[in-house]
């Protein structure tokens, strides 16, 4: 299978203050053609923030990521606009709604 996502050591931080918050620590990630996945966890563990970056909604603060084995870190806010529209969709749903869980 070719992966279409992949994530290497992505990490996200937020400052507040002067404070940092670090919400993404170290994030691999590989997500292959045709694959179904689901991001569980509690409130406040980096779900969306994860998803805001994988749909290049969002920015690490370091880490990769490659979308079908192109890295997109540097790419202008016209490119990720573009590949955006061209290849990213994402469906939210209540988790009940799918049978593996």
């Amino acid at each position: 299978m070719e992966n279409v996502i992949k994530l290497n050591n992505v990490r996200k931080e937020f400052k507040k203050g002067t404070n940092v918050v670090e919400v993404l620590n170290g994030v691999d990630l590989t997500i292959d053609q045709g694959e179904l996945i689901a991001i569980i966890g509690p409130s406040g563990s980096g779900k969306t923030t994860l998803l805001q970056i994988i749909g290049l909604l969002d920015r690490p603060t370091k880490g990769d990521l490659f979308v079908k084995g192109e890295n997109q870190i540097d790419l202008t806010d016209k490119s990720r606009s573009r590949l955006r529209n061209q290849f990213f969709g994402f469906v939210y749903q209540f988790h009940h709604l799918i049978n593996e869980f």
